[in-house]
């Protein structure tokens, strides 16, 4: 039996759930305390939006409240969403919760040892929920490799009927309605804050996180169990298919030298061989694309121009259509005697929302070849028969990849990354499904991914130290005595700790902390 008193061989940990809202994060948390349970760990759950409660914002009169008998749910979520938005702008941080939550762990380990030095052995502070991809870069700095970051996804109508309930407890209207109006309000605006510096932005942290899991499925017991065993060292989960596609997919994606982003895909047949990968790159004469340390070197960084032919030409398209609103009399102002580049400039500044708009959206111009159209492009060359496969790529289709990858005949898609600039499902819907409610087996399934990041693959899946036989007989794994499989020394995260919330003050003008032990 281990030692459950001695934080060096059971160490605090910190995990991040990262999920929209109308998640059933209750469900998570149940699961991952009953799983943590089983290998000698208590759970100290960290609501960071109540932690909001004990600050005053300048222009507010008072904190934000907790949520009262008569505060309706909708009215709850937006209130917090505006105080965090709001705490993050006046700290003029995006990680502006990470220091929040570090300071509530330190509260808690005050609270249970009398000294933030001293930490406290086998406790895992579950932080309920990262918002921006910032925060999760910020605590793994803190934190190092004691901190775990959990994605849990749920479908959107889900989430919207499970907001639509407790609205219709709390309110007397009875028009249903009304009620689903209002999830759909809650669950667009969790979304679409990508353009407020300091909005939320779930859809970036997402992809960061070292573990997924489906929430609306029945089995989210085993899978929190077993991302609980494989932290803790069980020498016998071997990757699933799943995991072994992505990581591939992942793998591939490195090959890319995109100005853009790197996105890899992998096809693979329903019992998990291996058939193609792509990578989104510049293809070259004979087929294929360019590798490092081909001569000649034809990629966008190699070229004299050294632009993503994209963006230029979309600028060029945006800059024409400007010019001719201008010569048509379109334009008023000063902007009816403006160059072309001038139009540009001033339609592309932030405030003016060209930046964001459809236009801007478009990928047809660009030289490479996407990482979709790249494996099926491979598959082709060798041969290889694709029909009822399995496709996986490191970010969501764009709606080009997405009527090719339906006209091979792909079976399923698995993704980690959202792409809201793909149009698939609305142009596609007679051939795309995300599953929800699709048995008949005649549309292409679109689904997230579930199980262990691909960066966290080799680590998590290769033996190493770990012993399966003993003289020649398989071990038992017994969860009591299991040891986290790489612990961070506490001496090391609290002194990063420390630095941390010093690093925060002093805090903004009209921003105060109370009730802190702490005193962020």
């Amino acid at each position: 039996m281990r030692n459950n008193n001695n934080p060096e061989l059971s160490p605090e940990l910190v995990v991040g759930l990262i999920g929209a809202i109308g998640t059933n994060m209750e469900a998570v948390i149940t699961s991952l305390t009953q799983a943590f349970m089983t290998v000698g760990y208590e759970v100290q759950n960290i609501r960071l939006s109540d932690y909001l409660s004990t600050l005053k914002p300048a222009g507010r009169k008072t904190p934000i409240r907790e949520k009262g008998e008569k505060e309706q749910t909708d009215k709850y979520y937006k209130n917090r969403m505006d105080a965090g938005n709001a705490f993050r702008a006046q700290a003029d941080r995006a990680d502006a919760f990470a220091f929040l939550a570090a300071s509530a762990i330190r509260d808690k380990r005050i609270d249970f040892t009398g000294d933030h030095k001293k930490p406290r052995a086998s406790v895992a502070y579950v932080l309920r929920s990262l918002k921006r991809k910032e925060e999760i870069t910020k605590l793994r700095q803190i934190y190092g490799r004691n901190f775990v970051a959990l994605a849990a996804y749920s479908d959107r109508r889900i989430r919207i009927k499970r907001l639509s309930s407790m609205l219709a407890a709390e309110y007397a209207e009875k028009n249903s309605s009304f009620f689903q109006r209002k999830a759909e309000d809650l669950v667009d605006r969790d979304r679409d804050e990508l353009s407020k510096e300091f909005g939320q932005n779930i859809q970036a942290a997402f992809p960061l996180s070292d573990f997924f899991v489906d929430s609306d499925r029945d089995d989210l017991d085993n899978q929190i169990k077993r991302i609980v065993e494989l932290l803790f060292g069980h020498p016998f989960h071997s990757p699933s298919r799943e995991e072994f596609g992505m990581f591939h997919a992942y793998a591939t994606a490195l090959s890319s030298a995109s100005l853009a982003r790197q996105v890899g895909a992998s096809i693979c047949t329903q019992e998990g061989e291996l058939m193609a990968t792509g990578c989104n790159e510049v293809p070259k004469a004979g087929g294929g694309n360019y590798w490092g340390g081909d001569k000649p070197d034809a990629r966008d960084h190699q070229r004299e121009e050294k632009v993503d032919s994209n963006d230029q030409e979309k600028k060029n398209i945006l800059s024409d259509l400007l010019a001719r609103l201008r010569d048509t009399g379109f334009l008023r102002g000063t902007l009816k005697k403006a160059s072309r580049d001038q139009l540009l400039d001033k339609a592309l500044q932030p405030e003016r929302g060209a930046g964001n708009s459809d236009l801007m959206n478009i990928t047809e111009y660009g030289r490479m070849v996407h990482a979709e159209m790249a494996a099926l492009m491979q598959a082709s060359r060798l041969g290889v028969a694709v029909k009822h496969s399995v496709m996986y790529c490191t970010t969501f289709p764009c709606h080009n990849c997405a009527k090719h990858i339906v006209a091979a005949g792909v079976r399923r898609l698995i993704y980690i990354e959202p792409y809201p600039k793909s149009h698939a499902f609305a142009l596609h819907e007679d051939a795309i499904s995300d599953g929800e409610g699709h048995s008949d087996g005649q549309k292409v399934v679109f689904r997230p991914f579930v199980g262990v990041s691909p960066e966290q693959y080799f680590r998590l899946f290769a033996l190493g130290e770990l012993k399966r036989k003993r003289q020649g007989t398989s071990v038992d794994w017994h969860p009591a005595a299991a040891l986290l499989r790489f612990p961070e020394s506490p001496m090391v995260y609290i002194l990063r700790e420390s630095a941390a919330i010093v690093e925060y003050t002093p805090r903004p003008a009209k921003m105060r902390r109370r009730r802190s032990k702490s005193n962020l």
